[in-house]
């Protein structure tokens, strides 16, 4: 009978725990929400955090007009890792620097700064192929 007594306690100190994690984890998300664009949040450390984003169909409707302004937001909101790469995988024939103008006019947004816009297109790339290719 002693374990179905101390049962209920370690269910709450175990529920005590989860909430506890649970509350630091939305102090450090808000933090980074917090930290104004282009500044790096306070618990942010500089090692690389290397992330490749490989966006099939980038030329097409939905990556213009959902994917590439989605990324941008949560780029400029810090919630992307510092180091992401984008690449957009196609078939059209694009070089990176007209793919960048694709991806500039879909992000485009007087509210945002030419800077912010040039520093993410940096991070966009692009390669040409078939679907099919091995």
């Amino acid at each position: 009978t002693g374990d179905a007594e101390r049962s209920p306690e370690r269910a709450r100190a175990a529920d005590d725990d989860e909430v506890a994690r649970l509350r630091e984890r939305v102090r450090e998300l808000e933090a980074r929400l917090s930290a104004p664009v282009g500044e790096a949040p306070p618990e942010d450390n500089k090692a690389p955090q290397w992330t490749t984003l490989v966006i099939f169909g980038a030329d097409g409707n939905l990556a213009t007009k959902k994917t590439f302004p989605t990324l941008f937001a949560l780029w400029r909101k810090k919630l992307l890792p510092r180091d992401v790469v984008v690449v957009g995988y196609a078939r059209a024939p694009y070089d990176t620097a007209a793919f960048r103008k694709l991806v500039y006019k879909s992000v485009y947004s007087s509210a945002h700064t030419r800077r912010e816009r040039e520093r993410f297109l940096k991070r966009v790339h692009y390669v040409s192929g078939q679907f099919d290719d091995a």
